[in-house]
């Protein structure tokens, strides 16, 4: 036997926008639609008049035929009026949508569309209408109300007196036949707050019918969401009202589900960065009309992203949720903090998560200057309180940025803009503290976005060259290795030294395919050198701090080393001391897979930093830089030349050689020589060369030795 086909819906969407008929059609195909498009009135008419249609979407502002004149049209051919129609509107004009409706409307939606909302509608429309034209059916008429889904409710116009209801409909209320039926109707129905349901019914006569939101209420007192169409029936005395009604309960729960999460925050119950562009735009309005400021406060925590690294992101997730509390109690009782000072309040009316460890606050209807400082100083103040995150204290502090309207700029994204560029200011005039926008400011954060660019660009064309310092062994007066030095070749400005764009490299990311390229072209060079400086001429190459956190950077160590077939020992990694003694634990393993690949250890600035003692002793260490700073000290017998006399006696009783930087004058080789064995670098030396140069220096130094005034 065969089984009948599942009926399958048409729809038809008329937009003159062709995204728009797109995103429909994806949306419903999805839902099992058949889906038509039409971009006009014209070809929605022409469409219509060979093809069956159940349900219509229809925009109403299109160039030509619009929404109304296309709606009246429709409802004026017999065989089209029962045909629902939804229409699109990007108007907020209460007229415009009454209008719609007496053209015949049966719903409508305001774009931006709210795709799973128009869904329902859709549904419910289709439910409506098929209804509709089965109680048309005379012989199926009380079976199909009575067993509806639907609740459907008749009453007496003129009266109000409840005449029947189904099933659905005496189940959902609570009531028996018997109990319902004389009810006046507008005793258990009442329209949405403000609105006057009877008498928006009372017109049924001249409209026919009539969509409707209203509440139910039940038998028990409780109350219940229903929205759906009432129909006039005028073929009997008294006339009858039809209502074909839906329990939009669970509707109503997805729809406010579906706002939360298009709206607020998941982790923080904030407001998001969509609520907040509604709600503070309607400020800056509301600030324009009456001629008050507003204060934009743009809040990032400072080095948030050590917990995630060392406690994990769930200690990250809740140290989020900790900082969110206190602000959401900055802002419940900043009023009673201004008053206890005598002062006037600001009003912050607006806070948020801006994303990741952003935090949003808009303070409005202030009078005093001071306003955004002392709320700045108090939200510090709170964040910077310690915390406790699963058993573990931790303190974390925040950079605060302020932008000011109409000072600073008249729009969201201005102000947003340049609290942004208030707050970098902020970070680097020292962390935990805030900053206004100054024109200054926002021409530097402009130069260095210009500067990240550029440096992006040059990455990507190869502007970044390889220069080399040579090392020289003070004893065997031997240039025993290089360290590699990054140089920018810029396009018009020339050779640009690392001072000038690894700092913002750092702080962008960028350092870590700057320091891939420094790596693989170290490498690459010392391969080529091998056969003229010998297997054991040494290659240093500086290891960054985010390089350190970076996964597979072991394993890019050994693909390297085995791709240019360098010895393993030749390599030696720069790692300064406050980069390895932050997370101290965890470096010595990082240290320790490093050693077993082979690769040399160097801590470079040594003495400038916070070593442990006790750390040092077990890391597996090959070299100490001194630093320069200590190294320039030497002459004038201060502290930094006792500094470095004890880094030489801790080096020698550790096994661990020496590497003095920056040494530029005889006398501070003279010195150095005095405590004992190492290898310095410098301009006594020689300056960083490129490739061919350096190749030239090491070859004529082994060929005519070091100058007799070096001796």
């Amino acid at each position: 036997m065969a089984t009948r086909a599942a009926w399958t819906p048409t729809l038809l969407a008329v937009d003159d926008d062709p995204g728009m008929r797109l995103l429909a059609e994806a949306a419903f195909d999805k839902e099992g639609y058949a889906v038509l498009l039409a971009s006009s009135g014209e070809e929605a008419l022409e469409l219509l008049r060979g093809q069956h249609v159940d349900v219509i979407l229809l925009d109403l502002l299109m160039p030509g035929m619009d929404g109304f004149e296309t709606c009246t049209r429709i409802k004026a051919d017999p065989e089209l009026a029962q045909v629902p129609i939804i229409v699109l509107t990007g108007l907020d004009d209460v007229d415009a949508v009454e209008e719609a409706y007496a053209a015949g409307a049966w719903d409508f939606t305001a774009k931006p569309i709210n795709w799973p909302i128009l869904k329902h509608r859709v549904r419910y429309a289709l439910r409506a209408s098929r209804a509709f034209a089965g109680e048309r059916q005379a012989a199926r008429l009380s079976r199909t109300i009575d067993n509806s889904h639907s609740e459907v409710i008749t009453y007496e116009l003129e009266t109000g007196r409840l005449l029947s209801a189904n099933r659905s409909a005496l189940k959902n209320l609570g009531f028996s036949e018997a109990e319902l039926v004389d009810m006046p109707f507008f005793s258990i129905a009442h329209g949405p707050s403000g609105s006057n349901l009877a008498a928006e019914l009372a017109q049924l006569p001249d409209r026919g019918q009539v969509n409707a939101s209203l509440t139910l209420l039940r038998r028990d007192g409780t109350r219940y969401p229903a929205e759906g169409i009432f129909l006039f029936s005028g073929e009997e005395q008294p006339y009858v009202v039809i209502g074909i009604l839906q329990d939009v309960s669970e509707r109503r729960r997805v729809e406010a589900e579906l706002h939360r999460l298009a709206h607020y925050d998941e982790l923080t119950q904030l407001p998001n960065r969509r609520l907040l562009n509604e709600h503070v735009r309607g400020a800056l309005a509301r600030a324009a009309r009456s001629g008050s400021r507003c204060a934009i406060c743009l809040l990032d925590l400072d080095g948030f992203k050590r917990v995630n690294d060392t406690l994990g992101h769930s200690a990250g997730d809740r140290l989020l949720q900790e900082v969110a509390e206190r602000l959401t109690g900055v802002v419940r009782a900043y009023d009673v903090v201004a008053r206890d000072a005598g002062e006037e309040a600001p009003h912050l009316s607006q806070l948020a998560r801006f994303g990741g460890d952003e935090f949003f606050l808009l303070v409005t209807d202030f009078a005093d200057e001071t306003a955004p400082s002392r709320v700045a100083s108090r939200v510090l103040q709170e964040v910077a309180m310690p915390y406790e995150i699963g058993g573990a204290n931790l303190t974390i502090t925040g950079s605060l940025g302020i932008a000011l309207y109409p000072d600073d700029g008249r729009t969201l994204d201005e102000l947003m803009m340049r609290a942004d560029t208030a707050m970098y200011r902020a970070k680097q005039n020292g962390k935990n503290n805030y900053a206004y926008y100054t024109p200054e400011s926002g021409a530097n954060t402009v130069a260095r976005l210009e500067l990240e660019t550029e440096l992006r660009a040059a990455i990507s064309e190869g502007q970044l060259v390889l220069h080399y310092q040579p090392q020289l062994d003070d004893q065997l007066r031997e240039v025993v290795g290089v360290e590699a030095l990054v140089r920018w070749l810029h396009p018009v400005h020339g050779l640009r030294a690392p001072g000038s764009f690894i700092p913002i490299a750092e702080e962008t990311g960028l350092i870590l395919p700057i320091g891939d390229f420094v790596l693989k072209e170290a490498l690459r060079q010392l391969d080529e050198w091998r056969p003229l400086l010998g297997d054991h001429f040494k290659m240093s190459v500086n290891v960054s701090a985010l390089q350190l956190r970076q996964d597979g950077f072991q394993a890019r160590i050994r693909e390297l080393l085995q791709r240019f077939q360098s010895r393993n020992d030749c390599l030696v990694l720069e790692i300064t001391e406050s980069a390895l003694m932050t997370h101290a634990a965890s470096r010595l393993q990082w240290l320790e897979e490093l050693k077993a690949v082979g690769v040399q250890i160097a801590i470079d600035d040594f003495g400038t930093g916070y070593s442990s003692l006790s750390y040092l002793t077990r890391f597996p260490i090959d070299f100490l830089k001194v630093d320069q700073s200590f190294v320039a000290d030497l002459e004038r017998g201060s502290e930094g030349a006792a500094v470095t006399r004890a880094v030489f006696r801790m080096a020698q009783e550790l096994g661990i050689r020496i590497i003095a930087e920056g040494v530029e004058s005889e006398r501070q080789l003279q010195l150095l020589r005095a405590m004992g064995r190492c290898t310095v670098q410098g301009w006594l030396v020689s300056k960083a060369r490129p490739p061919a140069e350096l190749l030239d220096f090491v070859l004529d130094y082994r060929r005519k030795g070091p100058s007799p005034d070096a001796e």
